[in-house]
């Protein structure tokens, strides 16, 4: 938040009572509703903070209840220029008009929404075209199979002044090296194929906005499915949207592949080799933008692992890329320690810090975790080998060698 926004918003005061935090156990311990206080005043005031709380005290529903309510109050935080609004009820209409847009234009989320929302709906609108031709297309390709084949010249004429000429790929047909009907059925396969880039090109995808977010950190998968169940628990799981970040292991779709590959390093490099070639592409991974376009929408809830594997298979789609798509609009952002320390997770997950809120559940683990994530340990075991069969392999191969591969 900059210095200016915050210039412009309205301070947001502490609730007081279990209640106004939604608080979901009616009898609460004095020490959660001052939990979620120090919680509260702290992210209002953008400051870093400390907590502790005893075992059993129920920290998990502090920390979701304290810091929802801060995030939907944030979301729907009037600012100065909102309440100084009704003062201009007795300007003329065209000066209103004026400032209404410039308001707008010094709204780039605003904008950057309506951008978005108008690609998706052009897309869609596209796509659901395309699929209707090729649904056409693969009618008459049925119709002239069923066709004697002393009457497919005459199916050819009788087309070539029809409505459907623009389906007929012009440089099939040039060649002769087929007769006429056989022809005719190899255009109309050219089109029903044709899954080119080109034909789905709907232009540059537009970012999509971003809005505050709460990215929540544990140490285990395990830690995080607790805090997600906790979340449905309360007021807030018909409201938010939440999404756990995890790893091709436990978020692909693609059954041949996991079969296939009998490690993590062996999935992430035939996932990365699937998309580079374009004949291989992963199915689950659709040309088009509309699947994943369903599965966003139909993820805007509170979701775990299980929730995202099973809603991406339901519509044909990654669960892995399609949890990382879901990223910018998520009120709240469930992942392990090592994808929140590591740069480089963080720009491939789309995971911004800047103007978010991060909580690290179990903290103390924080600084063993960073030493083990950014540390290579090698033995001298391990050296000693390497060693040991560099000089085995250059021994059997040296008088194949040349100077430059030694």
């Amino acid at each position: 938040m900059t210095e200016d926004d915050a210039n412009n918003e309205q301070p947001l005061p502490t609730p007081q009572t279990a209640a106004d935090f939604g608080f979901p156990i009616s009898t609460p311990y004095a020490i959660q509703v001052e939990f979620m206080q120090r919680l509260f005043e702290t992210l209002e005031r953008g400051d870093f903070g400390i907590f502790e709380s005893p075992t059993g005290t129920g920290k998990s529903l502090s920390i979701i209840c304290g810091a929802l309510t801060w995030l939907t109050r944030h979301l729907n935080r009037p600012s100065k220029t909102t309440q100084q609004k009704s003062d201009c009820d007795n300007k003329p209409d065209w000066v209103l008009s004026y400032e209404n847009k410039l308001r707008e234009s010094e709204n780039p989320e605003k904008a950057a929404a309506e951008r978005y929302k108008a690609w998706e709906q052009r897309v869609r609108r596209n796509e659901a075209a395309i699929q209707r031709e090729k649904r056409q297309i693969a009618r008459q390709i049925g119709a002239v199979n069923r066709k004697p084949a002393g009457q497919k010249r005459n199916v050819d004429a009788a087309e070539s002044n029809g409505s459907d000429d623009d389906l007929i790929v012009g440089a099939y047909g040039s060649d002769g090296e087929h007769a006429d009907g056989d022809e005719h059925v190899k255009r109309l396969l050219a089109a029903y194929g044709s899954d080119s880039d080109e034909e789905e090109d709907e232009g540059k995808v537009p970012e999509e906005p971003s809005i505050t977010k709460i990215i929540y950190a544990s140490r285990t998968h395990s830690q995080l499915q607790q805090f997600v169940s906790e979340i449905k628990r309360t007021q807030f799981g018909k409201n938010i949207q939440c999404v756990v970040l995890g790893s091709r292991a436990q978020l692909c779709t693609n059954a041949t592949v996991r079969k296939a590959c009998g490690s993590v390093q062996a999935l992430n490099e035939k996932c990365t080799e699937m998309q580079q070639q374009k004949g291989t592409r992963c199915p689950q991974l659709p040309v088009q933008h509309t699947p994943m376009l369903d599965f966003k929408q139909a993820m805007q809830r509170v979701a775990d692992i299980e929730d995202t594997v099973t809603e991406a298979q339901q519509r044909g789609v990654c669960a892995y890329y399609g949890a990382r798509s879901c990223v910018r609009q998520a009120h709240v952002v469930a992942l392990p320690y090592n994808m929140l320390l590591t740069q480089g997770a963080r720009d491939a997950l789309g995971v911004q810090l800047d103007g978010n809120v991060v909580i690290v559940d179990e903290a103390h683990n924080l600084v063993d975790t960073i030493l083990a994530t950014h540390s290579v340990t090698l033995s001298q075991h391990t050296i000693a080998l390497l060693l040991d069969l560099l000089q085995r392999y250059f021994k059997r191969y040296w008088q194949r060698l040349r100077g430059s591969n030694v």
